[in-house]
C-alpha cells in the first residue's frame, strides 16, 4: 500500500512538472511577449439616446494607473478633423479616421514613424486586419486589385485633412503594420499639431480608448477590476490569462497533493523498517556478538530500502510514460506543446527526490540500529 501511495504520488508530481514547463510556462511567455491591452468604456444605450461619448475623465485615468496589474499607461488620441485619403492610381477614394500613441506601445514600430513641421510626407501604420479585409472582401467586392503587405508600402496616399479652422492636404504611405493595435495610427506629434491647426483643438482631446502594459504578477486582479468598472477589454486575452491562472493552481494543487501522498507513504515505509528492527532486535543483539558490525547491518537493510525505491520509481516512470504519450497526442490535436515526456526538469527532480528519499532512509536505519546496539 506504501508502494502504491508513492506510485500515485510521484505520478502527481511528474505530471505536474511536465505540464507547467511543457504547456503553462511557454503559454505565460506568449502572454508576456504582447502583454498589452486595450481598454474601452461600455457604450450604453444612454449614450446613444443622449449623444454622449463613452470617455474616460481624469480620476479614472488616474485610478488604473495606479492599479497593481498597471505596469506603463498610454491613452489614444483621436483626430479633431476628418479624414479623406485617395488612391490616385485606382481612382478609389476613402473616408478615414487617425488615432495616436507613443511608439513605445506599438509593437514592429519603423523607424520610419516620425513627424516634425515641415516634413511633407506621413507614415502611416495600419493593423494587418485592415489589409486583410481589403485584400479579401472590399477588392472583391469592388474588381479592386488585391495588395500584397510588401506592395502597399509603395502605394502613394493623398491625405485630405480639413478642420473647423483649417484645411490640408499631405503626401501619406503606409510604412509598417501593427498586429496588437487595430487602428490606423499616425506620430503623436502629427496628432498634435493637426489637432491644434486644423481642428482648432487646445490642450489634449478626449480620451476614449487606453492602452495597458499589464504587469503579469498582478494580472489575475486585471479581470476582476475591469468587470467592476464595467470597461472593455479583449475577452480573448482575459480568458488567456484566466486560464493559464486556473492551470497553474491546478497544478499547484497536484504538487501539494502528490508530495503529501509520497510523504505519507515514505513515513509508513520507515515506521515498517522501525518495526521489523523492534521485533528483530534480539537476533541483531546476536548478530553483533558474532561479529557483525552496525555498519554492514545499516548498509544491507539500506540496500533493501535503495531496491524497494528503485521499483517504486521505475514503475511510476513507466505508468507516467504511458499516461503522458496519451496526453501527447491531445495535446498536438489541440496545437499546444507535448515534447518527450522526460525532460531535464524530470530528471533532475527525479535524481533529488532519490537522493533526498535515501538520505533520509539511510539517517533513519542508522538511528533505529544504534539503539539498539
Amino acid at each position: 500500500m506504501s508502494g502504491l501511495g508513492l506510485c500515485l504520488g510521484l505520478i502527481l508530481i511528474l505530471f505536474s512538472i511536465r505540464i507547467y514547463s511543457g504547456v503553462i510556462q511557454p503559454a505565460q511567455e506568449e502572454l508576456g511577449k504582447a502583454d498589452y491591452v486595450v481598454i474601452s468604456k461600455d457604450v450604453s444605450l444612454g449614450n446613444t439616446l443622449l449623444n454622449s461619448k463613452a470617455r474616460f475623465n481624469e480620476k479614472e485615468i488616474e485610478e488604473l494607473s495606479k492599479q497593481s496589474f498597471t505596469s506603463d499607461l498610454a491613452y489614444f488620441t483621436p483626430n479633431q478633423f476628418t479624414v479623406k485619403a485617395y488612391i490616385p492610381q485606382f481612382e478609389l477614394g476613402l473616408d478615414m479616421f487617425f488615432e495616436s500613441i507613443p511608439k513605445s506601445f506599438i509593437d514592429n514600430c519603423p523607424y520610419q514613424f516620425s513627424w516634425e513641421p515641415g516634413d511633407e510626407l506621413l507614415p502611416i501604420i495600419v493593423s494587418e486586419d485592415f489589409i486583410n479585409l481589403y485584400n479579401y472582401n472590399f477588392a472583391i467586392m469592388n474588381q479592386l486589385p488585391q495588395i500584397s503587405p510588401g506592395s502597399v508600402t509603395a502605394v502613394p496616399l493623398t491625405i485630405v485633412l480639413k478642420g473647423s479652422k483649417n484645411q490640408l492636404t499631405i503626401r501619406g504611405r503606409i510604412v509598417g503594420y501593427s498586429e496588437r493595435i487595430s487602428s490606423v495610427l499616425i506620430p503623436v506629434e502629427f496628432m498634435n499639431w493637426a489637432n491644434d491647426h486644423l481642428g482648432g483643438l487646445k490642450g489634449s482631446a478626449p480620451v476614449s480608448r487606453m492602452m495597458i502594459k499589464v504587469n503579469k504578477e498582478y494580472a489575475a486582479s486585471m479581470e476582476s477590476f475591469l468587470l467592476e468598472k464595467g470597461y472593455m477589454v479583449n475577452a480573448e486575452r482575459l480568458g488567456q490569462h484566466r486560464i493559464t491562472a486556473m492551470a497553474g493552481i491546478i497544478t499547484t494543487i497536484l504538487v501539494i497533493l502528490g508530495g503529501l501522498f509520497m510523504l505519507l507513504s515514505f513515513i509508513i515505509v520507515l515506521q515498517n523498517f522501525a518495526l521489523v528492527l523492534s521485533e528483530a532486535r534480539h537476533d541483531m543483539i546476536l548478530l553483533f556478538q558474532l561479529g557483525y558490525t552496525i555498519k554492514s547491518i545499516t548498509l544491507f537493510l539500506f540496500s533493501m530500502l535503495g531496491v524497494y525505491l528503485a521499483g517504486v520509481v521505475s514503475i511510476s516512470i513507466a505508468l507516467y510514460w504511458y499516461g503522458y504519450s496519451q496526453l501527447g497526442d491531445y495535446l498536438q490535436h489541440r496545437q499546444l506543446e507535448s515534447g518527450l515526456a522526460i525532460t531535464s526538469e524530470i530528471s533532475v527532480f527525479i535524481g533529488l527526490m532519490m537522493i533526498l528519499l535515501l538520505t533520509t532512509g539511510l539517517f533513519s536505519i542508522r538511528f533505529r540500529i544504534y539503539r539498539y546496539s
